[in-house]
């Protein structure tokens, strides 16, 4: 059995438009509280010496205060970026896991006739197509081994019945043989060494 070439779970693209999104939002927090501090604190000195003193000591006053401030502008930016990537990668990345969870689940239970559609650009979407193939193939063997038993079923009834009589019946000698050769193929592929 030939193992598949396997592509990341989560592609390569999505990574790095992850990185940028979050590096962007922390960047333009950094720059609005920079110029939110520079607009808060710029004052004049004025012309005489006096003035100038008076100026500096409510800048020094202001200093501390607009300090705080800046950074909790940049700390609740921060957490808003946090907030909203959280949620955009859950709902790229949970949110197709969930479904596959699920399916996952029906298929364990033996349901194999649905298939999990995600959508536009959804991560895991290798994963889906793999569970899907999986699935496709077992309904085909599932569907050539009811035409085997349908076809032993009516040999047995006909060996029961005392036979074919004196001459063969050619149609269920070639369903037999398409249906075994068929369930054989079935059984080298699924063969566990």
């Amino acid at each position: 059995m030939e193992t598949p070439v396997s592509e990341p779970v989560v592609s390569w693209r999505f990574r790095i438009a992850f990185f940028l999104k979050f590096g962007f939002s922390v960047a333009a927090a950094a720059v609005a509280s920079g110029a939110a501090f520079y607009f808060a604190n710029n004052f004049r000195i004025g012309p005489t010496y006096g003035e100038g003193m008076r100026v500096i000591e409510r800048v020094d006053a202001a200093l501390s205060a607009s300090l705080a401030y800046s950074a909790l502008f940049q700390l609740a930016a921060a957490g808003l970026a946090v907030a909203g990537i959280a949620l955009y990668v859950s709902h790229k990345i949970a949110g197709p896991l969930v479904r596959l969870e699920k399916r996952f689940g029906a298929v364990a239970r033996g349901d194999i006739g649905g298939s999990v559609c995600l959508r536009a650009g959804d991560q895991v979407t290798a994963l889906a197509d793999a569970l899907n193939e999986t699935m496709l193939d077992l309904r085909l063997q599932v569907g050539r081994l009811r035409d085997l038993t349908g076809a032993l079923a009516e040999l047995e009834k006909r060996v029961e019945e005392g036979g074919a009589g004196d001459k063969p019946d050619s149609d269920l000698a070639s369903r037999l043989r398409t249906s075994v050769g068929a369930a054989r193929l079935d059984i080298e592929k699924w063969a566990v060494e």
